[in-house]
């Protein structure tokens, strides 16, 4: 399987569609993984990589088993997931690929690259059983 052709080739969803009930949706039907993380959320306009990159790097040095989700990559996906630095395996997406795709296709909901991406991070860092998660988001413009 071509991952990132696959992951590139998924809807990109409404623009205008700021519901959160469709990954409500598929994290019910998940066991809602993401309530048993220990999330630290940066946000803003600019220095994010950064606060994330100093913060991933204090807590490992602290000892604890850090999970890095940033947004964009610069070479390939898998950057965009990582736990102690070490970025996600093809293998690894492959399975929450097959473990996602039932629920869309019951659900006949299309799934967004960026709920996909969401998703897998929040799957892999509840199986890698992470002590914290630190999540790089975007905010998103009502006005």
């Amino acid at each position: 399987m071509n991952i990132e052709e696959y992951i590139e080739n998924l809807s990109k969803g409404k623009k205008d569609d700021l519901s959160v009930k469709k990954m409500q949706y598929f994290m019910d039907k998940l066991g809602n993984p993401q309530n048993k993380l220990t999330c630290i959320h940066i946000t803003g306009t600019n220095g994010k990589g950064s606060v994330v990159e100093m913060l991933n790097s204090i807590l490992m040095k602290s000892g604890l088993k850090v999970g890095k989700f940033i947004s964009p990559h610069l070479v390939k996906y898998n950057e965009r997931i990582c736990v102690n630095n070490e970025q996600i395996k093809d293998e690894e997406i492959e399975e929450i690929i097959n473990q996602l795709e039932p629920i869309v296709k019951e659900s006949q909901k299309q799934i967004t690259f960026f709920e996909f991406t969401t998703i897998a991070a929040i799957l892999y860092f509840y199986k890698k059983q992470v002590d914290i998660v630190l999540m790089e988001v975007g905010i998103r413009r009502l006005i």
